[in-house]
């Protein structure tokens, strides 16, 4: 590999780590639903539109992402969302 194809790898530790992290975030709504009905005082209907909320943003930032990465740069991205 030339040295232009390592500065690739050097970010792929972050990167991994924060799809772990993401996926943590993302399963943990499941779990923590009943403790968030309680505190917040939540109807099942709102209760279950936290799903949705939640889905429809992570459909909506991964495209945005995209464009984002396009114009910007993955590292200039990426240094930005793990602000």
């Amino acid at each position: 590999m030339t040295d232009a194809g390592d500065s690739h790898l050097s970010g792929r530790p972050l990167l991994f780590t924060g799809f772990v992290v993401t996926g943590l975030v993302t399963t943990v709504l499941g779990p923590v639903l009943p403790w968030l009905t309680a505190r917040w005082l939540l109807s099942d209907a709102a209760a279950g539109a936290l799903f949705t909320i939640q889905f429809t943003g992570s459909i909506v930032a991964g495209g945005l992402s995209g464009l984002i990465v396009a114009r910007l740069g993955a590292s200039a991205t990426l240094s930005t969302g793990t602000r």
